[in-house]
C-alpha cells in the first residue's frame, strides 16, 4: 500500500493518539497533540506524518524553540516523537519521515536541531543522521520514603525498619545545615507566569550560556496550558520582585514519584528556599522518591547533593546538529555551557 508524507495538520490529533496507543502502553488525549504541535509559541509546520488511504501510520514530531546561545537568540527545534505502526517499521518509513522533517526544517529556517534520546535512538542520530553527541544528561534522586529505598534489599521486616531509620538519620544529618537555614525569600504558588517573569528572565539569562528562552509566553504554554497535566508552580519573591521559580509534578503509585520539572534561581539562597518548599510539598503528597533531570552548572548540582539528592545513571544523552553555518557550534559542543531540565527533555 502506497505511503505518502505531509506536514501535521490540525485535525490529526485523534489519529496521533491512536498511533501512540499502538506503539506504547498509554496515549495522551487528542488535545495534547494540538497543544504540542499547533499551540507552541512560534508554531511552524515541522512535524511530519506518514499516511495511507486508511489513515496515519507514522509520525515524526518536531517542536520549535528559541534558544539563547551566548549573547544571541536562535530559532531551532527539538525532535520529540517517533511513532510508526508495527507492520510498517521494516520498510523505509522511518528514513522517509526523517528526510521529510529535514526538508521542513530547511523550509522554515531552523538554525539547529537537538534531542535527548535513549541509547538506541542516540546511536541512530549520531551514526546515520550526523548529530553530535554533547554528553549525558544527569539524573538526581532523593528518597523521601526510606522503606521504599531499602525494601528490595532486605527480607526481614525488622531489618527493613532499622535500615530505613538509619538511612533517614544519615540524610537528616547530611542536609541539616540547609534544612535549618533561615529562609530569605517568600515562596508561594502561582497559577500563571505574568510579565514579572519576563523581567526576571532578562536578569538571569546571562548566567546560562545556552538555555531555552524562558519568557512568560513560553512558560505559560509549557506549564499552565498543557491538557490533562497539572503542575505545581512555586515562586520565590522578595519586595515584590521574582527571584526564582520551581515547577513540580506528582505521578504514579508504588512508588509515588515527584518530579522537579524546571528550576531557575537567581542565586544559591533562592535555590535553597525553593528546594526546601518543594520537598515539603512532595512530603505532603506522600511522594516516595523525587527525580530531577538536569544539565547545569556545578553550583546547582552541589546544592542538590547538600539536600540529599544522589546522582544516578540515566539512559539519555544530549545530541545536537547545526543547520545554519553561522551557528556558534563551538559553544554548543561544550556540555558545560548547557542548561537543560526535565521539561527540556520532552518529559511531561
Amino acid at each position: 500500500m502506497k505511503i505518502s508524507l505531509r506536514p501535521y495538520q490540525v485535525g490529526d490529533e485523534v489519529q496521533l493518539s491512536r498511533l501512540q496507543a499502538q506503539r506504547l502502553s498509554f496515549s495522551f488525549e487528542p488535545q495534547f497533540w494540538r497543544w504540542k504541535y499547533a499551540e507552541v509559541p512560534g508554531a511552524k509546520q515541522l512535524t511530519a506524518v506518514a499516511y495511507t488511504p486508511k489513515g496515519i501510520i507514522g509520525a515524526w514530531g518536531v517542536v520549535p524553540f528559541r534558544l539563547k546561545v551566548g549573547q544571541q537568540t536562535w530559532v531551532g527545534c527539538q525532535d520529540v516523537d517517533h511513532f510508526i505502526v508495527k507492520e510498517y517499521r521494516r520498510g523505509n518509513t522511518f528514513l522517509s519521515l526523517h528526510g521529510f522533517t529535514a526538508q521542513l526544517k530547511r523550509e522554515h529556517g531552523m538554525a539547529f536541531s537537538y534531542g535527548v534520546p535513549v541509547k538506541s535512538l542516540k546511536r541512530i542520530g549520531v551514526r546515520l543522521f550526523k548529530y553530535r553527541e554533547i554528553g549525558q544528561v544527569r539524573k538526581y534522586v532523593k528518597v523521601l520514603n526510606e522503606v521504599f529505598f531499602v525494601q528490595p534489599y532486605l527480607k526481614k521486616r525488622w531489618l527493613v525498619q532499622l535500615a530505613a531509620k538509619l538511612v533517614h538519620g544519615v540524610q537528616v544529618i547530611y542536609s541539616l545545615p540547609w534544612r535549618l537555614g533561615r529562609s530569605h525569600f517568600s515562596v508561594g504558588e502561582v497559577h500563571r507566569f505574568d510579565d514579572s517573569f519576563d523581567r526576571f528572565w532578562s536578569q538571569v539569562a546571562e548566567h546560562f550560556p545556552i538555555a531555552v528562552v524562558r519568557d512568560s509566553k513560553y512558560l505559560n504554554w509549557r506549564f499552565t496550558a498543557v491538557p490533562g497535566i497539572n503542575y505545581k508552580i512555586l515562586k520565590a519573591e522578595k519586595e515584590g520582585r521574582v527571584f526564582g521559580y520551581i515547577v513540580l509534578k506528582v505521578d504514579g503509585e508504588n512508588p509515588c514519584r515527584g518530579y522537579i520539572m524546571d528550576l531557575i534561581a537567581k542565586n544559591v539562597a533562592v535555590l535553597q528556599d525553593l528546594v526546601k518548599a518543594s520537598l515539603g510539598y512532595f512530603q505532603s503528597r506522600g511522594v516516595d522518591v523525587v527525580v530531577f533531570w538536569i544539565l547545569g552548572p556545578p553550583v546547582i548540582r552541589n546544592a542538590l547533593k547538600r539536600f540529599g539528592f544522589m546522582e544516578r545513571p540515566l539512559d539519555r544523552a544530549l545530541i545536537f546538529k547545526a543547520h545554519n553555518p553561522g551557528f556558534p557550534l563551538t559553544l554548543a559542543e561544550d556540555l558545560n555551557n548547557w542548561y537543560l531540565t526535565t521539561a527540556d527533555c520532552d518529559m511531561h
